[in-house]
């Protein structure tokens, strides 16, 4: 399975996110959103440390630890009603996938 499928039109879009991926702007941006989120993170795990374990991130992708061993999949069903996308992992249904795009902005967190 591909995002892009190898199709032309799939190849149009590709590099057109490679260009997007690459300006400055978006990189300033990427970079700005991983501190904040890493610093909110800290400040929600630390209201909630009895049920937030964990922390995993790298730059915008992350991984929210729980301690129940299906914890994501309770704290994914309440994000999902407060309009806010993550999957809970197949893997490990107690860590939560939470990606928010590289072109968010802060007053959307």
């Amino acid at each position: 399975m591909s995002t892009f499928g190898g199709s032309e039109l799939g190849c149009v879009v590709v590099l057109k996110v490679l260009e997007v991926s690459q300006r400055v702007d978006v990189r300033e941006n990427v970079q700005f959103l991983t501190r904040y989120l890493r610093e909110g993170l800290k400040t929600i795990r630390s209201w909630n440390d009895d049920f937030f374990i964990g922390i995993r991130q790298l730059g915008l992708v992350m991984g929210l630890e729980f301690n129940h061993p299906e914890g994501a999949k309770y704290v994914m069903r309440s994000l999902y009603e407060n309009g806010v996308w993550a999957m809970y992992s197949m893997l490990d249904p107690s860590v939560l996938q939470f990606k928010p795009g590289l072109l968010c902005d802060k007053p959307l967190l």
